[in-house]
């Protein structure tokens, strides 16, 4: 894709281009005249970092990963997994330090942003993943509050295989938990599949339809991110009980969606939610959002991440992709909702230590409040 048709896609696309400073535009303009497309990409990474806005960055193919998998616990990056034996970094320590830059130097960079778990998500998607093999010192906090300090390489994800190793023990883990949970609290236990995968979804919304004896089921969206709107509308319909509309506003229009409630294993049941800080996007401001109102289901965790503003994926060519908000969720009417994010009925916090142990407490609180009121069914 050419120089001019990039900037022509941000001009007429992005949602909050007309509230950019002037300044900031005219620089956008000059960089189409740039004839060296890796210059050109450098420095159209660097106006769109000045956006402020969590959805609109440039994406580069990044073939080496981190080898330490971190996580967002209560407002924390915490290491959840390490892949290299021997390590000195271990689950649960604290990531206070990039390059010697510390974490709330960055946070305070970043002040534009509203949410917390908004910041922490694009330190996060910024050190996750490298295009080389270099280095990056990163200074953690031990559980004892000692600090610790590694230089670590990037690794080739191709050659270790990571993501397919990261997907196994996910799937495995899951299979685990809701065998375990089906055997002892007799509770159908449900992990909501990535809303960017359409297979994993209709092979969800399958299970969704299939009869149950089990009176009480946990629907779990922790760290699920969202996706595609079409994706959370069908899941969504699944637990209304009356149609109803949502509305979503471009540049130039404002859309409606019509939900319509499905048959589903749901109807009746004692159902529990399950969110936290990295529930995002489609399934804050459509799935939860739209089952508020219904009495059989127990909203439980911690307060979602309040990412109202959806982003289209343009294939610029070379490698590079630009993620770009184009949409944004509204009233009827066109006008902001005044809904930050989605707040649980039944508040149920995660620890570092939690990570460390290798328990998942917050489930199983949920599953214990959930038991709590199964007589009522």
């Amino acid at each position: 894709m050419n120089r001019e048709k990039i900037v022509q896609i941000i001009k007429e696309q992005y949602i909050y281009f007309d509230n950019l400073s002037e300044e900031l535009k005219n620089d956008f303009y000059k960089i189409q005249y740039i004839e060296d497309k890796n210059i050109f990409f450098k420095e159209l990474q660097i106006l769109l970092e000045k956006f402020q806005d969590p959805h609109t960055k440039l994406i580069r193919k990044m073939e080496y990963i981190l080898p330490v998998t971190l996580g967002i616990i209560g407002n924390k990056l915490v290491v959840i997994e390490v892949f290299e034996t021997n390590s000195i970094i271990k689950k649960g320590f604290i990531l206070k330090k990039i390059n010697h830059q510390s974490i709330s130097d960055l946070l305070y960079k970043m002040k534009n942003i509203d949410s917390e778990s908004l910041k922490l998500i694009r330190i996060l998607e910024s050190i996750s993943r490298a295009h080389n093999p270099q280095k990056i010192l990163l200074t953690f906090e031990t559980g004892r509050g000692q600090t610790v300090e590694k230089n670590i390489k990037y690794v080739e994800a191709k050659s270790l295989k990571l993501d397919n190793c990261l997907k196994q023990k996910y799937f495995a883990l899951m299979e685990e938990h809701k065998k375990r949970i089906e055997q002892k609290y007799k509770i159908l236990y449900y992990r909501c599949p990535s809303l960017l995968n359409d297979a994993e979804v209709n092979l969800f919304m399958q299970s969704l339809e299939k009869q149950t004896k089990l009176k009480s089921i946990i629907f779990d969206l922790r760290n699920n991110m969202g996706g595609k709107i079409e994706l959370a509308i069908k899941i969504t319909e699944f637990f209304i009980n009356e149609k109803v509309k949502i509305y979503l506003k471009d540049k130039r229009k404002i859309h409606e969606y019509v939900l319509k409630p499905r048959k589903s294993v749901i109807r009746g049941k004692n159902v529990g939610v399950l969110f936290n800080n990295l529930t995002c996007s489609s399934l804050e401001f459509i799935f939860l959002r739209l089952i508020s109102d219904n009495k059989n289901i127990l909203r439980m965790g911690t307060p979602t991440c309040g990412m109202n503003d959806i982003a289209s994926v343009y294939e610029l060519g070379d490698g590079m992709r630009m993620s770009l908000t184009t949409k944004k969720y509204v009233n009827f009417n066109g006008k902001e909702m005044h809904i930050k994010n989605i707040k649980p009925q039944v508040y149920i916090d995660i620890n570092h230590r939690d990570v460390t142990n290798n328990d998942d407490i917050q489930l199983e609180k949920a599953i214990y409040y959930l038991k709590k009121r199964e007589k009522l069914f």
